[in-house]
């Protein structure tokens, strides 16, 4: 089994996304993100682990983590999301 979660770590500490046991945890993240994110469904299938943010806001901005966890293994990568503007 795969879980996958996405936080923000700064300016402060959210849970943006949660998928554990095979599914998605929108109980587990943190208002501001909830009704905002989305992972792809075929985690296993597809590798690709990445987040989509929408409607984001200046107040986004900030730096990220995704943070892989399975029986083999365990996984972290740190990415800056900039918002340079809002529509």
């Amino acid at each position: 089994m795969l879980d996958v979660e996405w936080k923000r770590h700064e300016p402060e500490y959210m849970k943006v996304c949660v998928y554990e046991n095979g599914s998605d945890r929108p109980d587990k993240q943190d208002d501001h993100y909830r009704g905002r994110t989305e992972m792809n469904t075929d985690l296993l299938t597809t590798g690709d682990l990445g987040l989509t943010l929408r409607q984001p806001t200046v107040k986004d901005a900030g730096r990220y983590a995704c943070e892989v966890n399975s029986k083999e293994a365990w996984r972290y990568k740190r990415v800056w999301l900039t918002v340079k503007g809002e529509l």
